[in-house]
C-alpha cells in the first residue's frame, strides 16, 4: 500500500509548526539574551549568565536559595509563589547546577510541549487549522522569550492549557492536579476554578440540583482543587507570617500596585505615553517601550476578544476576560504583555481571525522579530515586562 502524500506533507507541516519552529525560536532567545547580556559585562561567555536573572529573575533565585522572608511595607519575596522556585533548589541540588540554571532547564523544558498543548486545546474547538495558527501566534508572541528565562511563565502556560486539555476529556482528576500545580506557580492559576465551575453548571444544563450528578460533581471537583496550591501558599504564609495574604501585602508595599478599577491602569499609560521626553530623554527610556508594548497588547486583547467572542465557548470567554482583568486591578499595566502568554483563548481568536496567509505573514514575521529585540533588550536591562 502506497503511503498517502497528503498525510505524509501534513505529519511534516505538523512537525515544523509544533516542534520545530517554537524550539528554534526559544534557541534563537537565548542567542538574543546571551548578546544582550554581553553588551554589559563585555564577555560573550557570560552573557547569557547576565542577562537571565535580570529583574524577576534574581527574586527566585534567591528564594531558591534562602526562601521566604516578610517585613511589612517593604518589597518582600513573599510576592512571588513557590512553585517555581521550589523546582529550581530541588533540581539544582539533584543536577548540581546553579539555581539560575536549573530555572532555565525547567523553562526550557516545558517550553516544548507548549505549542503541542495550545494546538490540542484549540483543535478540539476550532478545528487543526485555527488550532495551527494558534500554536504558532503564542511560540512567536513579543514576550514568548520569557518561556526561556528562570520565571514560572513556561510552567504556568502549559499548566493552564494541559488543564483544559484534561477537562475537555473529563479526566477531572488529571485536571485538578494540573490545576493546582498552576495556582501554587501564579495566583492567576485559581481562576481555573470559576472556569471548571463554569463547566459544571453547562454540564448540569445550568441546574443547580443536577451538579450532584457524576459528570457536572466532578467538574466542580477539579475547580476545588484547581485552588489547592494557592490555599496551601496562604496556609504557609499564615503559619509563618501571620498573615495569609501576605503576597498581596508585599506587592502593594513593594511595587507600584494599588486596587483600581480595570479602565484606570489603561487610562495611567495612555497619558505616560503622551510625554516621551520624560521617559526617552531620561534615565528610564525602557519604561516608554514597555509601556507601548503593554498598552498595544491591552488594545489587542480587547479587539480580538470583541471580534472572536461568537466562535469561542463560554469557559473560554470567562477565563480570558478573568485573566486579563486581574492583572489590572492592581492598578498598573505592567508587564500585561507577559501575562497576556496565558490568556489562550486569546491566541484561539487570533487564530481564526488569521483567515489570510499574507496577513497573518506579515503580523508573525512582526512577532517574531520584536521578540528577539525584546530578548536582547531585556539582556542588556531593559525593563520589557
Amino acid at each position: 500500500m502506497q503511503p498517502d502524500p497528503d498525510e505524509a506533507s501534513s505529519s511534516k507541516t505538523h512537525l515544523a509548526v509544533l516542534w520545530l519552529l517554537p524550539i528554534g525560536m526559544r534557541l534563537a532567545d537565548l542567542a538574543a539574551l546571551a548578546l544582550g547580556g554581553a553588551s554589559l559585562s563585555q564577555k560573550l561567555s557570560s552573557g547569557l549568565g547576565e542577562a537571565i536573572v535580570n529583574w524577576d529573575g534574581h527574586w527566585y533565585l534567591g528564594i531558591a536559595a534562602s526562601g521566604y522572608n516578610y517585613l511589612s511595607g517593604t518589597d518582600s519575596n513573599v510576592a512571588f509563589f513557590p512553585a517555581f522556585p521550589l523546582a529550581m533548589r530541588y533540581l539544582g541540588e539533584i543536577a548540581s547546577i546553579s539555581y539560575a540554571w536549573a530555572g532555565v532547564a525547567i523553562s526550557l523544558a516545558v517550553s516544548i510541549v507548549i505549542s503541542p498543548l495550545a494546538y490540542a486545546v484549540v483543535r478540539e474547538q476550532l478545528g487543526p487549522k485555527v488550532g495551527r495558527r494558534a500554536a504558532i501566534s503564542l511560540a512567536l508572541f513579543p514576550t514568548a522569550f520569557f518561556f526561556v528565562l528562570p520565571y514560572p511563565e513556561a510552567a504556568f502556560v502549559a499548566s493552564v492549557l494541559a488543564a483544559f486539555f484534561f477537562a475537555s476529556k473529563s479526566r477531572w482528576w488529571l485536571a485538578g492536579t494540573v490545576g493546582a500545580v498552576a495556582s501554587a506557580l501564579k495566583v492567576f492559576g485559581v481562576l481555573l476554578a470559576p472556569a471548571f465551575l463554569w463547566m459544571a453548571l453547562d454540564k448540569a444544563n445550568w441546574n443547580l440540583g443536577r451538579l450532584r450528578c457524576r459528570p457536572p460533581a466532578l467538574a466542580a471537583a477539579a475547580g476545588i482543587a484547581s485552588l489547592t496550591g494557592a490555599a496551601s501558599y496562604c496556609f504557609y504564609l499564615w503559619a509563618r507570617f501571620r498573615n495569609p495574604a501576605a503576597f498581596y501585602s508585599a506587592q502593594l508595599d513593594g511595587w507600584p500596585h494599588q486596587r483600581s478599577a480595570v479602565f484606570v491602569p489603561v487610562i495611567k499609560t495612555a497619558g505616560e505615553l503622551l510625554r516621551p521626553n520624560s521617559y526617552i530623554g531620561g534615565t528610564r527610556p525602557d519604561l516608554y517601550w514597555a509601556y507601548l508594548l503593554d498598552l498595544m497588547t491591552v488594545v489587542a486583547v480587547v479587539a480580538i476578544l470583541v471580534l472572536a467572542v461568537r466562535k469561542l465557548n463560554g469557559t473560554w470567554i470567562l477565563f480570558w476576560a478573568s485573566a486579563s482583568s486581574l492583572p489590572l486591578l492592581s492598578g498598573t499595566t505592567n508587564s500585561f504583555a507577559r501575562y497576556a502568554l496565558s490568556f489562550f483563548p486569546f491566541f484561539a481568536g487570533l487564530g481564526w481571525i488569521l483567515r489570510k496567509k499574507r496577513l497573518r505573514l506579515i503580523l508573525w514575521a512582526l512577532f517574531a522579530g520584536s521578540q528577539l529585540v525584546l530578548a536582547y533588550l531585556f539582556g542588556r536591562g531593559w525593563w520589557v515586562g
